[in-house]
């Protein structure tokens, strides 16, 4: 459509629209024209939606030529018009959507548009967001927002903001009759709607715009949500018992959704310190928080995280929609292996599932058939599995402490080839690694739904009996594997677990009620979701991957914090996943060698 669609005059030009009054209410018509975004910011309403099914659409007449858009974006305008709508809106309000204001058609202006999606939002006058038509629970979540809000400003104005927090916690108390539970289990119906499901949510939910949330005739703010979540969040142990146990409420109350609303919780105060370093550690730290998010598009999995950062500092990796999903997974997975200086194998720790290892577990209908190389990430594939934590600042700062060593005595021993840092030929990883053990045994694997009763069931039989690796008890050392070791230190950083820490992962594994339950449920949640209790030839404990099998291979690896799991096939090597195996992940594992009667010697190995 070149006449509509003109050339945008420069990088920062974008189009806004206009909705021109019309007699019927049944059509809408609009006016397109092309600013300068500095010209116009602070002037316009981003508009959020999703897109829906692709044959789901209608034509729109857009100045004298009609366009095809989502249906569902035409639901909103509509809505926008109406008297209900949050702003007052006239025909001289400008609005900027996606779909009516990017020509989907030219590859190179969605990729330079989507480079200037952060500043299009974060320059808005307001961000209004779609959530679809009412049903029969969303009026009465909306209104559960303000109550709950209303309650939150009498508790700020009688006690002050740090007390009223505080008083989340008491909070549960509240709950003990059905009429104060179905508000809980509306909005939590509310939060399952597809809207949050968008690799976009991260960008437009977190700006510092203010952010209308719309369902039907009704709206209010994500400020507002945030804070009802809050509540919520303290005590969604609790709740969502009572809302199985009482009212039946299963379909709202998967762990799914309460995991979902914690990574918007934890991403919006984090988001400007996370993207303001620009390295390939916080971008992958991005990547985890939009991992369960969907996309039409597979490559904006990884564009819609690419776009909070300053791309330049990311470069050669960039927003380039010419380039395949294998294209830019396969580039995006060198850029974080060889942008740093030395190499780093932290990325390996978002293989989850690589696609084509044969694996017990179910993706429902997720199509991963990419045919990527199994250290490459598959960031199609939405997953539970948390990265081992590789740095001890919780904002992945440059010069932080690593939280493990796994590999910090491989340059001490020989190895024939002539330079021990990865590289990549003919698609396959070439790295230079120690066997440190084989898998013996693997037990039940953890999954959403079960890590409570699956993490008790790896207890020893015998806790007195001592662990050799570490001198503790093996009851002790199992408790450690629960957290990987790692507990918080302040609010921005970890610290390695002690002994004090040691009842409380008890008490989170046994599900008790106390006010450190969802910290130390959090942290369970972290570590042992999708991954099973194994023990090593050699009598070490750990945690693996879903995925893995007896007799899996288990390495540390020249670059690698951690250990990680690889599979024999044909000459080569398949990557399994990373491994925490307790006590051998500070470089014991050369002296663990020896021990065994083998000669600690580096091999090369080919990744396929």
């Amino acid at each position: 459509m070149p006449d509509l669609y003109e050339s945008l005059n420069s990088p920062t030009s974008i189009r806004v629209f206009s909705i021109l009054p019309e007699e019927s209410t049944e059509s809408l018509r609009c006016q397109l024209r092309t600013v300068e975004l500095q010209d116009i910011a602070g002037k316009y309403i981003a508009l959020s939606y999703c897109w829906g099914d692709k044959i789901d659409k209608e034509q729109l007449l857009v100045g004298s030529f009609f366009v095809w858009v989502p249906t569902n974006l035409v639901l909103f305008l509509k809505q926008l018009q109406s008297s209900s709508s949050p702003l007052s809106t006239s025909p001289d309000t400008e609005f900027w959507a996606d779909a009516i204001c990017i020509n989907q058609h030219d590859e190179s202006e969605k990729g330079s548009q989507v480079m200037e999606m952060k500043n299009i939002f974060g320059r808005a006058l307001a961000v209004c967001a779609w959530l679809g038509a009412a049903d029969d629970n969303s009026n009465l979540a909306v209104d559960h927002v303000d109550a709950v809000n209303h309650h939150f400003s009498e508790q700020v104005d009688a006690h002050g903001e740090t007390a009223a927090f505080q008083t989340m916690s008491a909070f549960r108390f509240e709950l003990s009759h059905e009429d104060e539970l179905l508000p809980w289990g509306a909005l939590l119906s509310l939060m399952n709607r597809p809207w949050w499901e968008r690799a976009w949510i991260m960008q437009e939910a977190t700006t510092d715009v203010k952010t209308f949330l719309i369902c039907g005739t009704r709206w209010t703010t994500i400020t507002a949500l945030v804070i009802a979540l809050g509540y919520a969040s303290r005590v969604y142990l609790y709740l969502d018992e009572l809302l199985s146990t009482q009212i039946g409420i299963q379909g709202y109350t998967h762990k799914s959704i309460w995991l979902d609303i914690n990574r918007l919780i934890e991403f919006q105060p984090v988001r400007g310190a996370i993207t303001a370093s620009a390295t390939p550690s916080t971008f992958l730290s991005a990547l985890h928080y939009f991992r369960r998010t969907q996309a039409t598009d597979p490559r904006d999995k990884v564009f819609a995280p690419l776009n909070l950062f300053d791309q330049h500092r990311l470069k050669p990796f960039e927003i380039d929609y010419h380039l395949s999903s294998k294209q830019i997974y396969t580039a995006l997975a060198c850029r974080c292996i060889f942008g740093t200086d030395p190499s780093t194998l932290d990325i390996l720790g978002h293989c989850i599932f690589p696609p084509n290892i044969p694996s017990k577990y179910q993706h429902g209908d997720t199509k991963c058939d990419l045919d990527l190389p199994t250290w490459v990430p598959n960031w199609i594939v939405s997953t539970y599995q948390t990265p081992f934590i590789k740095s001890l600042s919780r904002l992945g700062a440059a010069m932080a402490t690593a939280a493990y060593h796994a590999d910090c005595q491989l340059w001490s021993l020989e190895s024939d080839a002539d330079d021990p840092h990865p590289r990549v030929v003919d698609s396959r990883l070439i790295v230079q690694g120690l066997q440190v053990d084989e898998i013996a045994n693997i037990y039940r694997t953890a999954h959403q739904y079960d890590y409570h009763p699956v993490a008790n069931s790896w207890a020893p039989a015998d806790r007195d009996e001592t662990y050799p690796p570490t001198g503790e008890s093996r009851y002790s050392a199992y408790r450690r594997v629960l957290i990987a070791d790692i507990v918080h230190g302040d609010e921005n950083s970890y610290r390695r677990s002690g002994d004090a820490s040691l009842e409380t992962i008890d008490t989170a594994a046994n599900r008790m009620e106390t006010d450190i339950d969802n910290y130390w449920n959090h942290r369970l949640e972290q570590t042992v979701m999708e991954r099973s209790m194994a023990e090593s030839a050699s009598g070490l404990i750990g945690l693996v991957p879903g995925s893995a099998k007896e007799g899996d291979h288990i390495y540390a690896l020249w670059g690698g914090k951690v250990l990680y799991v690889l599979r024999e096939d044909a000459g080569a090597y398949l990557f399994i996943g990373e491994c925490y195996m307790h006590g051998v992940m500070d470089g014991e594992s050369v002296a663990l060698v020896r021990a065994q009667g083998r000669d600690p010697r580096l091999e090369e190995l080919a990744i396929k």
